[in-house]
Parts: structure tokens; C-alpha cells; sequence
């Protein structure tokens, strides 16, 4: 506003320019941070007053006051602390006309110069030194460095995880004095042992960083010493005491460690050079009755001693020996001393110990002969005491015995082949009774026997038991046969029993045994008929496959042409597969027929070969010559006799059958003076083999 108010000619970061007529003037210079291309806000803001006789102006950012032309200002403004960024500079100008104007008249104007851009110097991370192992109550230093190219004090502290490490120097300032490096120093004397986490945190007031580093805490170091395990007082007495191990270990940097002796000499430890953190050493040579006091001291890392470690020994007068000797039979869960109890061919297992011992020996058999020690015996099938006895320095021990019973339970398994059967009325159903698993040294005979059969019906006789009694080892069983002939049909239980004189005995098992009604078999095969000697025909025919000792044949025989054929004229049983012959003997002349029958016993229904034949005999001629008187006729003693020559004298026939076994007088005469008495007479059979007359008695 021109002539009435303050007025702005121009801004720009290098002059400043405000002009007024003798008006009271206000000037608002503001400096703005462009962030995103977003104003970020005032950054320097003061409200300046140019009252109409002063000259002297004050602008932010400027080192010193300036005498100021009322027509204009210029200036130059320190940047130097501003950070990195877009600025732009801008002012507001203000002022009234009551010096010329008899109405006071105010007017402003403002404007902004174009952006510019300041680029710093910055601080860009924190870098901490490695982890760090100390002993307790030392110090751990810490290297921190700042990053990047600071241009302000970079503050650090410090946080721990777990808490307890405190930072000495806490803050820690790095600055250019120090080339922004330091040391931080972290005190561990009321710390316990472990490992702490470290966050050390920088900041130079803008930007903060982290980093982590880690602090173990370690023991400052303890060494301990054992004799045989123990740290003492220990008494070991001989032969346990004239010799035994030192060992030692330690915690903390420990660096080596010397043996020595407080009390006593023993060459074997106090002889060797510096020692290890940690180890074993045997001392021997301990005399009886002597206290013997061993030493060790040991130094860390760092130089420094740790507390020396004893052990006192004291070494005992020579003992008598003892023994103890335990077992543990098959049933128990603890050794005791006896008796102890195993089953037939168990073990047993056998525990001893002793004191004051060097040796041990245990009787009956190969045992170790350590002091103390346990084993199993053999398996045992009968039972044994056990003696043990030790000896050492002190003597010999009384014996420790046990005893180990062997409990036997003789027993074996009773089983059959198979325990049911289904056969057909007349059939042979056949089991084995079997002798197994035979235990504890059982090997008597087992005695097989029918003890029941139900429901009454199958006859016990009708059940054969052969090879029985069953013998060890028992490889051939003893064998049922259970005939069903005449059996009515329907299921029956044989109920088998054995007995082999155990504890277990007797034992049974049941055989289920279902007898259907008989089927009739199948018919003999190639069944044929053919003459043999006189008044005889051979029969023969060939069994077929499903034929068994069920079976029986019948041979049957009729005239031919005649209608019924009658009873069978002989049974034959079989006997195995293959042929069979049956010779029918003395047979009257004339034609016949046969066939032949199989059938399942004596009532089961049979098959028939086809009819055989017809077929004659051969014809018998007469055994004597001569003629006969009379036919006597059968009896038990011959009738009267007629004299010879009478007039029923008559040729001897031919073919004269009469009944085997019937008993057949003649009376013949031989041809002669007619009056001489016979003698010499002899009667001889021309067919022996078919005939078979026996007895033949003159009269």
C-alpha cells in the first residue's frame, strides 16, 4: 500500500527492504520448513516494532543489532545451527498513517521468497564393542563410537537384561573432543553370576540409536579335592587303604593348579609338577595307622590365587575280611540270603560283597573273583547251595552262604490229532492221543484211557486204544479206534483221559464223534468167476479206492436161472486194497451164479458187482475102485456089514458130494477067492487137495 501504510518492495534471503512515511511500522518475519512439499510450520517467528524515531532493527537469526535506513534493511541471518531441510523466508509488514492523516489508516503487505536448501552434517548410529567375560567384582570396559559425522554431543546410557549392571560413567558423552568415542565402564562387584544383555542407547537430541553388546559374570574361581570320591575325612582301611585316587576340579579362569601335602608324605602327589583345572592321580603306599593331609592350590587367569582344597586320610589297621552273599530267586524282587526259590532249569542270580577284602571266591562253579559283584547261576534243575569267602590283609573270611531250591513243576500237555469226527454207521473214526511239551524233566509214561462216553449207545468196548502207555520221548502217540457197527446213529463224547503220576494229573479231553446212518459203499471191482479143480469155482474181485477196514464182502451163489439167491455162502473182511479170491469148494454138479457184495459192517446197506456166470464146475471122478456093498450112510459108528458077493453088490459112483465134516461109511468088498479074509487093503484119496477125506478106518 503505497503512500498510505507501510509497503514491502521486495524479500529475498539477501536483502531486506521496508520503507514508510513517517508511519509506525510492525514487521512479522517468518521462516518456514518445507517437509513433503508440506509448510512445516513456523521455525522463527518475532514481531518486530519500528516506532517512528528509532533506527535500531532486530531480526531473528541475525548476529547483531543493525542500523537500519527507515527506507529499507538489509542483513545477513546465521544458518549454521539449522538442520538439513527446505527453507523459505517470508515477511509481513504492517504500519498506520497518524502522522499525516487526521484518521489513522493501517495497511499490511506480505511476501515469500522461493525455497532453498541447507544440507548438514549428520549422526547416523552407535557402534558397541564385543562381549566381555569377567570375574565377579572386576570391571568391563565397553568401546562406544558414534557413527556417521556428528555435529552434536552424542548422550549414551545404558540398559541391562536382567537387570543389575550399572553403567560407571552413565551418561557417556561423545563430542568432537573425544572423536565421539568413548569408554564405558560397567562394575560387576554386586552382580551374581551369569549373562546380562547390554542396550547402550545414543542420541544427539534428533536422531537416537542402539546398540547391544553382552557381560558374563563368571565365579572368581574354587578348586575341590577328593579322596576315592570323598572330600574328607575318609578312614579306608587295607587293603581298601594303602592305596586311592585324588581328584580335583575347579570353577573360574583357573590357570594351573600344584599339588602338595599338609601333612604326611606321599611321593605320588606332592612329586608332580603343576596341574590341569582338573584330573585324577593314584597315590599308593598309605601306611597303616597314618594321617595323611593332601593339598592343592591353584591360580587363575589373571594370576591370583584361589582358596587351597584338603583332604584328610586317615589310614586304618588291617581288618578279618567279611562276605555277604544274597540272591534273588524267580519270584523275588530283592536279593535276600536264602533260601531262594527258581523254577526246573532257571537261574538264579547271586549278589556278594565284602570288606576289607582283596579276593573272593564262590563255590560250586566259575564265578569272578572280584570283591563285590553279582551274576547268574546256570540254569539249575535241581537245587544248590552257594558258599562265598573272601580274604586280604587281615585274613580270611568266614563263608556267606545261600541256598537255591529248585521248584519243580513236572507237567506236559495232553492233546489229541483231532477232536471231532463225522462218519457213516459201520466206518472205523480214528484219533491219536498225543504226549507234548513235556516240562521240568518230566518223562514217565502217560497212561491213555476212555473214561466216559455220552449218550449211552457207543459201547466203551467199541473204543481200541493202542500203544498205550505213551513213552518218552514221546514221539509216537498212542492210537483211538472207534468202531461204529451197529452204533446207532446220532453225536456222541468220548471223554479221553491221562494220566502221567504229576502233581497235574489226571488230564481229559472230549472227542465229539458224529455217527450218520450208513452208506452204502461202492460196489467191488472187476468181479469175475472161473472153474478151479473139481467141484470148484474161484471168485475173484478187486477192492476199490474208498474201501477201509469197514468194509466187508459177501460172496453169494445160486443155480442159475433160479430168483432169490439166499444167505451169502462167505464174508470176507477187508483187509487192504488190491485183489482178493474166495475158492467155493464141493460144490454139486450143476450151473451156477455169483456176485459179490460190498457193504459197511454186517448191517450197513450193500453194493453188488454185476451177476458172474453162469458157470459149471468141473466134474469129481470117484476115489475108489472096485465095488461097494452099501452105502452105510453118515453117524457116529458104522451099521452091520453084509457079506461080500451078495447081490447088492455095485460099481462105486461118481461124484458123491456129501457135507464137509460129515462122517461117510462103505463097505467094500475086494475081489478075490470070494473067501479069503482082506488084509492089506489100502484106501488112497486121488484128489487130496479138494477131497480132504481124514480118518479113514477099515472095518
Amino acid at each position: 500500500m503505497r503512500g498510505y501504510g507501510a509497503c514491502l518492495d521486495s524479500l529475498d534471503p539477501d536483502n531486506f527492504c521496508a520503507r514508510s512515511e513517517y508511519v509506525d511500522i510492525s514487521v512479522n518475519l517468518d521462516v518456514q520448513r518445507i517437509v513433503n512439499n508440506a509448510h512445516a510450520g513456523d521455525q522463527w517467528e518475532e514481531l518486530l516494532n519500528y516506532p517512528e524515531e528509532t533506527t535500531n532493527w532486530w531480526f531473528p537469526g541475525f548476529p547483531t543489532p543493525e542500523q537500519i535506513n527507515p527506507a529499507g534493511f538489509s542483513g545477513v541471518v546465521n544458518t549454521s545451527s539449522w538442520p538439513s531441510g527446505t527453507y523459505r523466508f517470508c515477511a509481513t509488514v504492517g504500519g498506520s498513517t497518524t502522522a499525516l492523516w487526521p484518521i489513522d489508516a493501517y495497511g499490511t503487505d506480505s511476501r515469500c521468497h522461493s525455497p532453498f536448501t541447507i544440507v548438514r552434517p549428520q549422526y547416523t548410529g552407535l557402534v558397541c564393542s564385543i562381549a566381555q567375560s569377567v570375574i565377579i567384582g572386576q570391571s568391563a570396559s565397553y568401546i562406544i563410537s558414534a557413527e556417521g559425522d556428528p555435529v552434536s554431543s552424542v548422550s549414551v546410557t545404558m540398559a541391562s537384561n536382567p537387570a543389575g549392571p550399572v553403567m560407571n560413567n552413565s551418561p557417556l558423552i561423545l563430542n568432537s573432543g573425544n572423536s565421539y568415542t568413548g569408554v564405558a565402564e560397567v562394575n560387576t562387584s554386586s552382580l551374581s553370576t551369569g549373562v546380562y544383555d547390554l542396550t547402550f542407547t545414543g542420541t544427539d537430541g534428533v536422531n537416537t540409536f542402539n546398540c547391544v553388546s553382552e557381560l558374563t559374570v563368571i565365579d572368581s574361581g574354587t578348586v575341590t579335592l577328593f579322596f576315592d570320591g570323598s572330600t574328607g575325612p575318609t578312614t579306608p582301611t587295607p587293603p581298601d587303604g594303602d592305596s586311592g585316587t585324588l581328584s580335583w576340579n575347579t570353577t573360574g579362569p583357573i590357570d594351573f593348579c600344584t599339588p602338595s601335602m599338609a601333612q604326611g608324605d606321599v611321593n605320588d602327589w606332592s612329586g608332580q609338577a603343576d596341574l590341569p583345572g582338573s584330573g585324577s592321580s593314584v597315590v599308593t603306599k598309605l601306611a597303616p595307622g597314618e594321617t595323611y593331609i593332601f593339598q592343592i592350590d591353584c591360580v587363575t587367569l589373571g594370576g591370583s590365587p584361589v582358596d587351597p582344597a584338603t583332604v584328610q586320610v586317615e589310614v586304618g589297621i588291617p581288618q578279618i575280611p567279611t562276605a555277604n552273599l544274597l540272591c534273588l530267586g524267580s519270584d523275588s524282587k530283592t536279593p535276600s540270603t536264602g533260601p531262594c526259590e527258581v523254577g526246573y532249569n532257571s537261574a538264579a542270580t547271586l549278589f556278594w560283597s565284602s570288606t576289607y577284602a582283596s579276593t573272593c571266591n564262590i563255590t560250586p562253579g566259575t564265578w569272578p573273583t572280584t570283591t563285590s559283584g553279582n551274576g547268574n547261576t546256570p540254569n539249575l534243575t535241581s537245587s544248590v547251595s552257594y558258599s562265598l569267602t573272601c580274604s586280604g590283609p587281615g585274613g580270611v573270611s568266614a563263608p556267606s552262604t545261600v541256598q537255591v531250591n529248585v521248584v519243580a513243576n513236572q507237567n506236559y500237555t495232553f492233546a489229541l490229532s483231532s477232536y471231532n469226527d463225522v462218519v457213516a454207521q459201520g466206518n472205523v473214526s480214528s484219533t491219536n492221543l498225543l504226549v507234548l511239551n513235556p516240562l521240568d524233566g518230566f518223562s514217565s509214561p502217560v497212561a491213555m484211557s476212555v473214561i466216559n462216553i455220552a449218550p449211552a449207545g457207543l459201547p466203551l468196548a467199541n473204543v481200541n486204544i493202542s500203544n498205550a502207555p505213551v513213552n518218552s520221548p514221546y514221539s509216537t502217540p498212542a492210537v483211538a479206534q472207534i468202531t461204529t457197527t451197529g452204533v446207532t446213529p446220532g453225536q456222541y463224547t468220548i471223554t479221553f483221559q491221562s494220566n502221567g503220576s504229576t502233581s497235574n494229573d489226571p488230564k481229559t479231553l472230549n472227542y465229539v464223534l458224529s455217527i450218520t446212518s450208513a452208506i452204502a459203499p461202492t460196489a467191488p471191482q472187476s468181479a469175475d468167476v472161473n472153474q478151479g479143480v473139481c467141484g470148484q469155482v474161484i471168485v475173484t474181485w478187486d477192492s476199490h479206492a474208498t474201501h477201509n477196514s469197514s468194509i466187508e464182502y459177501r460172496v453169494y451163489r445160486r443155480l442159475s436161472g433160479a430168483g432169490a439167491w439166499g444167505d451169502a455162502i462167505a464174508v470176507i473182511p477187508y483187509t487192504s486194497a488190491g485183489g482178493y479170491t474166495y475158492q467155493d469148494n464141493n460144490i454139486p454138479a450143476g450151473s451156477y451164479e455169483y456176485r459179490i457184495s460190498a457193504s459197511v459192517g454186517s448191517t450197513g446197506s450193500p453194493s453188488y458187482s454185476p451177476v458172474l456166470g453162469p458157470i459149471v464146475p468141473t466134474p469129481c471122478n470117484a476115489s475108489l475102485s472096485g465095488t461097494y456093498k452099501r452105502i452105510v450112510g453118515t453117524g457116529s459108528a458104522p451099521s452091520a456089514y453084509a457079506a461080500c458077493g451078495s447081490s447088492l453088490g455095485i460099481e462105486l459112483p461118481n461124484g458123491l458130494i456129501y457135507k464137509a465134516g460129515d462122517s461117510v461109511f462103505f463097505e467094500i468088498c475086494v475081489r478075490s477067492s470070494g473067501t479069503l479074509a482082506l488084509s492089506n487093503v489100502v484106501i488112497t484119496e486121488d484128489l487130496v487137495k479138494s477131497l480132504n477125506i481124514e480118518n479113514i478106518q477099515l472095518i
